[in-house]
C-alpha cells in the first residue's frame, strides 16, 4: 500500500500526542511525589525533640500513677513485745532451763517456793498482758497481716511506729487542678486522734489549695488507741492528682 502524505500527516499527529500524553503524565506524577515529600517534611518539623521528651514524661507518668488509694504505713513492720512473743530458739533454750531447773529440784529433794511464787506472778502478768492486748483489737497476726501487704502504688501513705488506721484514711487527692506531693506532720494522741497537722518542708508543691486539703483531710484521720504513747509525732504524704 502506498502512503499518501496525508497518511503521514495523521501518523505524525498521532505520535505527538502520545508523546504529549505521555509528558504530562509524567509531569503530574512528579508533582504528587514532591507534594507527598512536602507533607512528609512538614510533620518531622512539627515534632521537636522537646515535644518528644514531654512525651516521654507523660508516660512515665502515666506508668508511675498510684493504682491504689489505701494506705500503707512506711514505719515498717509492728513492733512486737520481745517478752511476750520469743522466737523458737529462745523458746527452746527456756524450755531447756526449766527441765534443768526442775531436775536439780527433783534431786535435792527441796523447791523454792519463793522462786516458784515469783515465777507464777510474772507468768500471770503475761497472761493478763496477752488478754488486755486482744481485747483492745491489737492482734499481731492481723496487724502483720495489714503490713505484709503494703502497696508502693498508692497515692496515700504514713509513718507511724505501732498505730493502723481505724478506717481508711479520707482522701482529698483529686480535689484540686493542680498535682504534687504533700507531707504533714501529724501529732496522734492515746486515743488515735490527730490533734494537730502542718506541713512539712519535703513536700514538692506548696499550692494552698494542697496545702489547706492536706491538712484538712489529715485532721479527719482516726488510727488505733496506744495507751502507752500520749502523744505520738508521726507524717501523712498525699500523692495529689489533677481533677
Amino acid at each position: 500500500m502506498k502512503l499518501e502524505r496525508h497518511h503521514y500527516a495523521a501518523i505524525i499527529s498521532g505520535l505527538i500526542l502520545s508523546i504529549t500524553v505521555l509528558i504530562a503524565f509524567n509531569i503530574h506524577l512528579g508533582s504528587l511525589g514532591e507534594e507527598e515529600e512536602y507533607f512528609y517534611e512538614v510533620m518531622v518539623e512539627e515534632t521537636t525533640p522537646e515535644e518528644k521528651e514531654q512525651e516521654r514524661l507523660e508516660e512515665i507518668a502515666q506508668l508511675n500513677q498510684p493504682k491504689t488509694h489505701t494506705a500503707f504505713n512506711e514505719a515498717g513492720k509492728f513492733q512486737n513485745n520481745t517478752d511476750d512473743f520469743k522466737t523458737l530458739e529462745e523458746l527452746m533454750e527456756s524450755r531447756q532451763n526449766d527441765a534443768t531447773l526442775t531436775q536439780e529440784e527433783n534431786t535435792d529433794g527441796e523447791g523454792d517456793d519463793e522462786f516458784m511464787s515469783s515465777m507464777s506472778t510474772i507468768a500471770a502478768k503475761r497472761a493478763e498482758k496477752r488478754k488486755t492486748t486482744a481485747s483492745n483489737g491489737a492482734n499481731i497476726s492481723e496487724i502483720l497481716a495489714q503490713n505484709s501487704g503494703v502497696n508502693k502504688n498508692s497515692s496515700i501513705s504514713y509513718s507511724l511506729v505501732d498505730r493502723y488506721p481505724t478506717k481508711q484514711l479520707p482522701n482529698p487527692i483529686y480535689t484540686c487542678a493542680e498535682s504534687g506531693k504533700v507531707v504533714v506532720n501529724i501529732v496522734v494522741n492515746a486515743q488515735g486522734t490527730v490533734i494537730e497537722a502542718t506541713i512539712n518542708r519535703s513536700s514538692n508543691n506548696l499550692n494552698g489549695c494542697l496545702t489547706d486539703n492536706a491538712i484538712a483531710y489529715a485532721l479527719q484521720s482516726r488510727f488505733n488507741q496506744n495507751s502507752a504513747k500520749s502523744t505520738q509525732i508521726g507524717t501523712i504524704t498525699y500523692l495529689f492528682q489533677p481533677k
